[in-house]
C-alpha cells in the first residue's frame, strides 16, 4: 500500500533532480524536458510560474508511476487523478493578469539559409541582401526592434571590418529601428558567439557573447589533450562571455539568449533579476531541420516565458521563430524554411512570477519528499513483526 506511494514519490524526485542537474555547467543543455509535454495548457503554465518547469515534469511522473497501480489499486489510482484535476483546477484559477507596461513591435528575420551554403563565400552578399530586404519590409510593418539569427551575418570578424559595420548600421539608421545581429567574432585563443545591437541613430550600442556553450559542439569539456585525437579536435573552439545578454532598447532592458541558452531556465531567470522586460532568442537550427528539434527548441521558449512571467521571441535561422506572451501563449510563430520578417507586437513583462523571485526551490522539495518516503520504506517488514515468543512470555 504505502510502499507503491512511496515509490511513485521517489520516481519522481529521481527524475526531477536528474533534470535539474543536466542544466548545470559543464553540460548545462536539456533536450525536451518532460514538462514541455504541457506547453499549451494555461492551467499547467501558471504552476511553471509558481515552481518552476520542475513542478510539472515532477507531475507527469509521479502521475505515471501511480497509474502502475491501476490494476491492484484502482481506488489508490482514482485518489492521485482527483489530486491531478485539483491542481489543474487551482492552476486554471490562479492563472495570472498580463500587466503590460508598454510594448513594442519587434519583427523576426527568418532567412532561411541551410547550412550547405550559409558559409560558402559565394554566398555571402546574397545573404547580406536577404538579411536587409527582409529587414525593410519588416520596418515597413513598423518593427521598432528588428532580430536577425545567431551567427547571421556571414563574415567571420565582422565587428573588426568597419565596411561591414557600417553597412548594419546604415541599415538601423535607414529602417529607424534597433537591429539585433548574430556573428562570429575571432580572438586570440578562439572566437565568441556574439549578438551586437545597432542603435536608431546608426551607432552601435553594445554586444553579448554566449555564456553557455554547448558542450561537444562549441568547446569540449575536459582536458586540452583530448585534441590530439582526430574525433575531439574537430569540436570548435569558442569561448564563454563575461556577462549577461542585457541591451538598452528605448529606454527598456531587453535580455538576450543565443541558441540552446533558452533550454537553462536559471539565466532566464538572472536576466529577469537583472531588469530583463523582454528576452530575444537568436539560434540557428539549420543543422536540425526536419527534426523535432526544432520543435522542442521551440518549446523551451515557450517554458521559459511562463516561468519567469516575461514575453520571449525567438528568431531562428531556419524556423521556428515565433513571438509568446508573458503567460506561455503563442501569439504567432513561422514554418520551418519560410522565408519571412514576422512582426508582432509584444506585451513587455512587469512582475515577474513567484519561480522568477524564489527560484528553484521545487526541486529540493521534491528531493526531501523521495528521501522521507524511501526512510519510511527501507525498514524490512520482518522488522515490524514481535520476535519469536514474546506473546507467549507476555503475562
Amino acid at each position: 500500500g504505502s510502499q507503491s506511494w512511496s515509490w511513485a514519490l521517489q520516481a519522481a524526485a529521481i527524475w526531477t533532480l536528474a533534470e535539474y542537474l543536466g542544466t548545470l555547467d559543464p553540460f548545462g543543455i536539456t533536450w525536451e524536458m518532460q514538462a514541455n509535454l504541457l506547453n499549451g495548457w494555461p492551467c499547467w503554465l501558471t504552476w511553471a510560474g509558481w515552481c518552476g518547469s520542475w513542478a510539472l515534469s515532477w507531475l507527469l511522473v509521479w502521475w505515471n508511476a501511480t497509474l502502475l497501480d491501476l490494476p491492484a489499486r484502482p481506488v489508490r489510482v482514482a485518489t492521485a487523478a482527483a489530486v491531478v484535476l485539483l491542481a489543474a483546477g487551482l492552476g486554471w484559477l490562479g492563472r495570472p493578469d498580463e500587466a503590460v507596461a508598454a510594448s513594442i513591435r519587434v519583427g523576426l528575420i527568418q532567412v532561411s539559409l541551410g547550412q550547405e551554403v550559409k558559409w560558402d563565400a559565394g554566398y555571402r552578399e546574397f545573404a547580406l541582401d536577404r538579411l536587409t530586404r527582409l529587414t525593410r519590409l519588416a520596418a515597413g510593418q513598423d518593427a521598432r526592434l528588428i532580430v536577425w539569427p545567431e551567427t547571421s551575418l556571414p563574415y567571420r570578424s565582422f565587428l573588426k571590418n568597419p565596411l561591414h559595420t557600417r553597412h548594419v548600421g546604415r541599415l538601423a539608421r535607414e529602417v529607424e529601428g534597433w537591429i539585433m545581429a548574430g556573428s562570429i567574432e575571432a580572438t586570440e585563443g578562439g572566437q565568441f558567439n556574439t549578438a551586437s545591437m545597432f542603435a536608431p541613430d546608426g551607432s552601435y550600442a553594445g554586444r553579448y557573447d554566449k555564456l553557455r556553450l554547448a558542450p561537444c559542439a562549441e568547446y569540449l569539456p575536459g582536458p586540452p589533450s583530448l585534441r590530439q585525437y582526430h574525433l575531439f579536435d574537430r569540436v570548435s573552439r569558442y569561448l564563454p562571455g563575461r556577462r549577461l545578454g542585457l541591451f538598452e532598447v528605448d529606454g527598456r532592458q531587453i535580455g538576450c539568449l543565443i541558441c540552446y541558452e533558452s533550454m537553462t531556465p536559471a539565466l532566464a531567470r538572472q536576466l529577469y533579476r537583472e531588469g530583463a522586460r523582454l528576452l530575444v532568442v537568436m539560434t540557428n537550427d539549420a543543422p536540425f531541420s526536419h527534426s523535432p528539434a526544432l520543435e522542442c527548441h521551440f518549446d523551451s521558449a515557450i517554458m521559459r516565458a511562463a516561468e519567469v512571467g516575461l514575453p520571449v521571441v525567438q528568431c531562428a535561422n531556419t524556423g521556428i521563430s515565433g513571438a509568446i506572451s508573458a503567460t506561455g501563449k503563442v501569439l504567432a510563430r513561422t514554418r520551418e524554411d519560410e522565408v519571412t520578417a514576422l512582426v508582432a507586437p509584444v506585451a513587455l513583462g512587469v512582475g515577474g512570477t513567484f519561480y522568477a523571485r524564489t527560484g528553484d526551490w521545487f526541486v529540493w522539495l521534491a528531493v526531501l519528499a523521495g528521501l522521507f518516503s524511501y526512510r519510511g520504506t527501507s525498514r524490512s517488514p520482518e522488522s515490524d513483526k514481535p520476535a519469536a515468543g514474546s506473546e507467549a512470555s507476555s503475562p
